[in-house]
C-alpha cells in the first residue's frame, strides 16, 4: 500500500519525568513536537505544596516550590525559586539541573553547557545526563541524545526519564521491539504517569498489540483526562480492532471533522477497506482548513490508487 499522510497525533513524547512522538500533527516536525513536550515535562512533576514561608525555605522547598510555579505556567517565579535554591546550596546539583531544564525549551545550548558543568562536577548524576541528552535532542543531535540517555540509564537503570526517552529514540529509530522495552520498564518505573502510559500503548501499537494498547491508553486517560492526544491514540486502536463508532467517539474528543475523517480514512485504510476509506478522506476534503488539504489529499490520492475500481 503507498504511504499515506497521517495527520493524527498518535505518540507523546516526553523526555523526563515521566505528550506526541512519532507521527505529526497538522505540519508539525520531530523537532517541534519534541520541543513542545519538552515544555510539558517539567510542569508534571510539580509536587502539589502550598508555598513556603521565607523563613522556612530550604533548598528542597524552594525546588518544590518552583515545581508548583511552572506547573501553573509562571515560568518566571518557577526561576526565581530555583535561582534562590542555588544560591542557598550551590554545590548541590539538584537546583542547578533545575535551570537546565528550564532552559532547554528556550534555550537548548545554554541548557546543554549548563548540564555538562553538573556533569564536569557530578559525573553520576543521572538527571544531569538525562538533562543533556533532552538538550542535545532539542538540537536535533539524536546519536548524541542517545548517548546520554544511555549513560543516565548505566547511572540509574529505574530512571523513568531515560528509559522513556530511550524507548522514544528507538521508536524513531524504527526498532519497536526496543521500544516497547524500554516503554515497559518506564512504565514499571513511574506507573501513575500519564506521558510514560501513552508512550507504552503507542509501543504495543506498533507491535499490532491493539488490545494491550487500548487498554494502557484508557489507563493514561484516567491519569490525565485532559489530554485530547490521548483520546486520538485510544481512537487509533479502537479503528484497528474494528470499533468503528467508539474509534468516532475518541477521535470527537481530540479533534474536528476534518481531523476525525482523515483518522477514520486511514485505519479503514489499514483494516483493508478501501472503499470505506476513501469514502471518509472524501468527507475529510471537504470539512478541512485549507492548509490541510493537500494532506488529506494524498491521502485520499493513495487509497484510490489502492482500490482497482478507482485506479487509473
Amino acid at each position: 500500500m503507498p504511504n499515506l499522510v497521517r495527520l493524527c497525533i498518535l505518540i507523546s513524547l516526553v523526555g523526563l519525568t515521566g505528550c506526541s512522538t512519532l507521527i505529526p500533527g497538522y505540519g508539525d516536525s520531530r523537532e517541534r513536537r519534541y520541543r513542545r513536550e519538552l515544555q510539558a515535562q517539567r510542569e508534571r512533576e510539580a509536587a502539589s505544596r502550598s508555598e513556603v514561608p521565607a523563613a522556612e525555605r530550604t533548598t528542597e522547598s524552594l525546588i518544590a516550590e518552583g515545581d508548583r510555579k511552572l506547573a501553573e505556567g509562571d515560568r518566571r517565579l518557577a526561576l526565581l525559586n530555583y535561582l534562590e535554591a542555588r544560591r542557598i546550596s550551590p554545590d548541590d546539583p539538584e537546583a542547578l539541573n533545575r535551570i537546565g531544564y528550564y532552559y532547554v525549551i528556550e534555550d537548548p545550548e545554554q541548557a546543554a553547557a549548563i548540564f555538562a558543568g553538573v556533569i564536569n562536577r557530578y559525573e553520576d548524576s543521572a538527571d544531569a545526563h538525562a538533562g543533556l541528552g533532552l538538550a542535545r535532542f532539542a538540537q536535533g543531535r539524536y546519536d548524541d541524545a542517545r548517548a546520554s540517555f544511555e549513560r543516565a540509564e548505566q547511572i540509574d537503570g529505574n530512571l523513568p526519564a531515560a528509559l522513556d526517552a530511550l524507548g522514544v529514540i528507538s521508536a524513531i529509530d524504527d526498532d519497536s521491539t526496543a521500544s516497547l522495552e524500554y516503554a515497559q520498564r518506564a512504565f514499571q518505573a513511574n506507573p501513575r504517569d500519564a506521558p510514560i502510559a501513552n508512550n507504552l500503548g503507542v509501543a504495543y501499537l506498533q507491535q499490532s498489540e491493539f488490545q494491550r494498547a487500548e487498554e494502557t491508553f484508557r489507563a493514561a486517560i484516567l491519569l490525565d483526562p485532559s489530554d485530547p492526544a490521548l483520546y486520538n491514540n485510544l481512537g487509533y486502536a479502537l479503528g484497528r480492532l474494528g470499533r468503528y463508532d467508539e474509534a468516532t467517539a475518541a477521535f470527537r474528543r481530540y479533534g474536528d471533522d476534518g481531523a476525525i475523517h482523515n483518522n477514520l480514512g486511514y485505519v479503514y485504510y489499514l483494516n483493508g477497506d478501501i472503499e470505506e476509506s476513501i469514502r471518509h478522506f472524501e468527507i475529510a476534503m471537504r470539512s478541512v482548513e485549507p492548509d490541510d488539504r493537500i494532506r488529506v489529499l494524498q491521502n485520499l490520492r493513495a487509497a484510490t490508487m489502492t482500490d482497482p475500481k478507482t485506479s487509473p
